[in-house]
């Protein structure tokens, strides 16, 4: 076994690498608290525009609808014309190639919006592809947090043991410090610290109370017995 002033030494040494380590942790938390703000907002941006992008759709398909009806309407009125003007040819070629112009026009338009809204449901799907990703890597993200989290409180609870003494909580630690998961707990172990202090000042502060109390009953005894033999008794007089 290393002399205490070794293991004091390494212990020192350690602390201050995984201090390092911890404020590295703490600047990848801020990287990552980050990171969590904009994906967040770029899925609101994403979430905003599919549904800017559907209701364009919906209208594009309503619209579209609306041609392929005009359309129909105007073969039907070809047709019929077709039967109203066979006696002339002339009159019948002039208005069914001005009707053919027009059915040209709105078939080729029909044709751009139909492309037009094609590429809107392939952006659509990759808006909603990109959502779905990152969704899943937040959930990855907060799943390793909480299990390293886990070990810490762990590593940090088996120190705290009120049975162990005073020996085996130092080879506990000197096997916390040579195994897995040391980096971990040697990154919490000021705040763990910290804690003991805290707890153990609070057990003084109740001490503390109890002095005072018992010092007020003394004081309350001495001036009755003062008030019957006629004189003064003070605090810690033999």
């Amino acid at each position: 076994m290393e002399p205490e002033s070794a293991l004091i030494t390494k212990l020192h040494a350690k602390l201050s690498v995984f201090r390092r380590d911890r404020d590295d942790a703490h600047r990848r938390k801020e990287l990552a608290v980050e990171r969590s703000r904009i994906v967040k907002k770029d899925r609101e941006n994403a979430a905003a525009e599919v549904s800017a992008l559907k209701n364009k759709l919906a209208e594009m398909e309503e619209e579209t609808k609306k041609k392929i009806g005009d359309v129909a309407f105007v073969e039907r009125e070809v047709e019929k014309l077709n039967m109203e003007v066979s006696s002339s040819d002339f009159r019948f070629c002039r208005f069914r190639h001005l009707l053919n112009s027009i059915f040209i026009q709105h078939s080729l338009q029909y044709k751009f919006q139909h492309s037009e809204l094609q590429s809107k449901r392939e952006k659509l799907s990759h808006l909603s592809a990109k959502v779905s990703t990152a969704s899943t890597s937040r959930t990855s993200t907060t799943k390793f947090s909480r299990e390293a989290l886990r070990k810490r409180r762990d590593n940090s609870s088996s120190l705290n043991a009120p049975n162990l003494s005073l020996g085996e909580k130092k080879r506990q630690l000197e096997a916390l410090l040579d195994g897995e998961g040391a980096e971990e707990w040697m990154a919490a172990l000021p705040d763990w610290i910290a804690t003991r202090a805290e707890s153990v000042w609070e057990e003084g502060d109740d001490v503390r109370r109890e002095c005072l109390a018992l010092e007020k009953k003394v004081r309350g005894y001495e001036a009755a017995v003062g008030s019957v033999y006629g004189m003064e008794v003070t605090v810690g007089e033999q």
